[in-house]
C-alpha cells in the first residue's frame, strides 16, 4: 500500500509564520523555543547577467547569452527567552542548526519548492536583553534557482494508482 503525501498544502502551525524557514526538514521555530522568523528578503526577481561581445566599429554588440549570478537571501528572525541561561542556550542550539554546507532550504509559503544553500553570516545583535532581533544574512545558494516538485505520472502498478515525482529546475518565478 502506498501512503498520501500531500506536497500543496500550506503551514498551518500557529508557531509558524508565512516565511519561516526549514532547514533540512525541520523548521527552526520547532527546534527553538522563543525563535520566530519575522521576514525573508532575496527570493523575489532574479537578476541575470548579460554576456555580449563587440566586433569592430559595429553599433552596439552581440548577444552571446545570459546567466544567473549567486544569489543571496536574508531571514530577519526574533528570538525571545525568560532567563539568561535560556537565551544563551537557545543561540547556541541556532548557531548548531544554521552549521551546515549545502542545506536542503524551504520556506512556508512556497512548500513544494526548495533552495540549496550554506549560510555564510549574520548581523550582530543587541546586548543586555533576553529578547533580541536580528538576521540571518546571506545565505548564498549553489542553485541560483528555486526547484520544484513535479508530478511526472500516474501508473496503475499492481492494481493500485502510484504517483511519480519528477524533480526539475523551476525557472519562473510564480
Amino acid at each position: 500500500m502506498y501512503e498520501f503525501t500531500d506536497t500543496t498544502e500550506q503551514a498551518t502551525d500557529t508557531n509558524l509564520g508565512a516565511e519561516s524557514l526549514k532547514i533540512n526538514g525541520k523548521y527552526i521555530e520547532d527546534l527553538i523555543p522563543g525563535y520566530l522568523t519575522l521576514y525573508t528578503s532575496g527570493r523575489e526577481l532574479l537578476e541575470c547577467e548579460i554576456a555580449t561581445q563587440v566586433i569592430g566599429n559595429k553599433d552596439g554588440a552581440d548577444y552571446r547569452g545570459k546567466r544567473y549570478p549567486a544569489r543571496t537571501i536574508t531571514v530577519g528572525y526574533q528570538l525571545c527567552t525568560s532567563s539568561e541561561k535560556e537565551f544563551r542556550e537557545a543561540y547556541n542550539k541556532l548557531n548548531r542548526v544554521l552549521n551546515v554546507e549545502q542545506a536542503q532550504l524551504i520556506f512556508a509559503d512556497e512548500l513544494d519548492k526548495y533552495f540549496v544553500g550554506t549560510k555564510v553570516g549574520n548581523t550582530a545583535v543587541s546586548t543586555g536583553t533576553n529578547c533580541v532581533t536580528g538576521e540571518i544574512a546571506q545565505i548564498r545558494l549553489s542553485i541560483r534557482l528555486k526547484k520544484k516538485f513535479l508530478r511526472l505520472s500516474r501508473i496503475r502498478q499492481l492494481g493500485h494508482w502510484k504517483q511519480q515525482w519528477l524533480m526539475m529546475e523551476f525557472f519562473r518565478q510564480q
